[in-house]
């Protein structure tokens, strides 16, 4: 199958993404933001060195460290540890469950009948926000269940040979550890065609449907629309990347960068590394799309870079020979493509066809890599804000974040749970934003309900998992502590395999790849 020749394809692929990523209403009583908690015995570094960027040489399997440790060398607490969640880390004392006596190898003494009984424990997990009443804050969640419900481009799963529950696998392997806190985590996903309107219907069929929370996968354009809806319906909402809000809003969150923030990452990338050559813009005119544009150019126009070309295009246009030809004649041999991983593909095919190889600067997809011409004569740069994959990983490249080791666990958990199915970046992009949200879940507690789920965002949650980048909802440029992600990744296409192309990361979890 040409997926070149269907860029609707690109809905599914962009949908994977929200669990690659999942990213000051209410403040503690001590005034300081949500723990942070770091995975791993060795604590990454913030930002690590373009020096240690990925070698292509792929490395056998590793087992990740489960070990987890407080920022601050204080112990962490229950909610910290989540030993009984299925993760793997040390289990820690959980102040709902029996304690032992204070006399070693002696019962309590039983209360006499005139003894009044104990006042019950105090519920464990973050303070509560005040979204829902009782009856509403635990829709979606019992004591052995939560329940998820998702949008995506179902429809389109078959070209990748994939199908809803191999999006899943993470939660499978969780559910044979024991689940979190005792319950199983059941994820039901809804088509939306990548299309808003369709995505908002999926929103309503996964409302019927009484979820804990809605996810939305990567859509430009269909999750401002899904997040407006979720605003009025009071559907907790979990996103993907999309612009900013324009007002702060009260059920929507993110773990990812906003569409703007994306954009600005593309101009520094591009502003440091080829600050001497001539750029050129290929990038998608729709209201969704432009302020991310508008972002990077501001950066490199205030670099000084040479922009000697700055075409905006409509969705799934086709044919790009004018911009082409234009940003050719003037020499651009960087060009931005600020589009959709197959739409991009048709851009560079075309450009090849002519003879023209800049470097390109993409959202890094191996769906896009799978679809070019002549690999061996191309140059691709990524920005994202997820790690890249190859099978069999880096050789041990950035092992500050478990980069090499969770890979082996990713391959792994699929050869026993679907042998079937080939892993791919896809997929490991899901695992990734899975297990971000196994560990949010796992720090809402034992008590976990809606409202302490948001509470924990609102009060500024801090946190990092392995090989996941820290999540910060305190960050300034939250919007009111309802978007967390804020850190970013730049890779290299290299020739891996059987003459296959692929990405390596280079900057990992980066505040600024300027």
């Amino acid at each position: 199958m040409d997926l070149v020749l269907k860029p609707g394809v690109i809905a599914f692929v962009a949908c994977l993404l929200l669990v690659a990523s999942l990213a000051e209403a209410f403040e503690r009583p001590d005034g300081e933001p949500a723990t942070v908690a770091i995975d791993d015995a060795a604590s990454p570094t913030p930002e690590a060195s373009p020096s240690t960027a990925a070698s292509p040489t792929p490395r056998g399997s590793a087992t990740p460290s489960a070990t987890e440790t407080a920022t601050d060398g204080a112990t962490p607490s229950a909610t910290e540890t989540a030993g009984a969640d299925g993760d793997g880390d040390t289990p820690s004392t959980d102040p709902s469950q029996p304690q032992p006596s204070p006399t070693a190898g002696e019962p309590s003494p039983a209360p006499s009948a005139s003894t009044p009984p104990s006042e019950p424990p105090p519920p464990v997990g973050p303070r509560e926000a005040t979204l829902y009443d009782d009856d509403a804050k635990t829709v979606g969640i019992t004591d052995d269940r939560i329940s998820l419900c998702g949008h995506a481009a179902l429809s389109l799963a078959a070209a990748f040979n994939t199908s809803p529950d191999d999006l899943n696998v993470y939660w499978e392997m969780v559910a044979a550890q024991g689940g979190i806190h005792g319950r199983t985590v059941d994820v039901e996903w809804k088509d939306d065609a990548y299309s808003g309107d369709t995505a908002v219907t999926a929103a309503e069929n996964c409302k019927s449907e009484n979820p804990f929370f809605i996810m939305g996968g990567i859509g430009f354009d269909q999750i401002p629309q899904v997040r407006a809806w979720a605003e009025q319906n009071q559907m907790l909402y979990l996103h993907h990347i999309a612009v900013a809000p324009s007002a702060t809003p009260t059920y929507s969150f993110s773990l990812s960068p906003t569409v703007q923030a994306m954009g600005e990452q593309f101009g520094r990338h591009i502003a440091g590394q080829y600050a001497d050559r001539n750029v050129g813009i290929i990038w998608r005119d729709s209201e969704n799309w432009r302020p991310g544009r508008d972002a990077g150019r501001a950066v490199l126009d205030a670099a000084g870079v040479a922009v000697v070309g700055d075409h905006g295009v409509g969705n799934n246009q086709g044919v790009y020979t004018q911009q082409l030809n234009d940003l050719r004649t003037k020499g651009a041999d960087v060009v931005w493509v600020w589009e959709n991983a197959l739409n991009a593909a048709q851009i560079i095919n075309q450009a090849s066809s002519q003879g023209y190889r800049p470097t390109w600067v993409v959202f890094p997809f191996q769906t896009t890599l799978d679809v070019l011409s002549g690999r061996d004569q191309l140059q691709i740069d990524g920005v994202s804000s997820w790690p890249s994959y190859v099978e069999g990983g880096y050789g041990g490249a950035f092992p500050e974040y478990g980069f090499d080791a969770e890979i082996a666990a990713f391959e792994q958990a699929y050869a026993t749970y679907r042998p079937g199915v080939e892993p791919n970046d896809l997929l490991w992009q899901v695992w990734v934003g899975n297990k971000v949200l196994h560990r949010m879940l796992s720090d809402c507690g034992p008590d976990c309900n809606r409202n302490r789920f948001a509470g924990m965002m609102l009060d500024g949650y801090r946190m990092q998992v392995n090989p996941a980048c820290p999540v910060d909802f305190a960050d300034s440029r939250s919007v009111g502590n309802h978007i967390g992600g804020w850190r970013f990744f730049s890779m290299r296409s290299f020739l891996h395999g059987n003459n296959q192309l692929a990405f390596e990361t280079t900057r990992y979890c980066v505040t600024s790849l300027g």
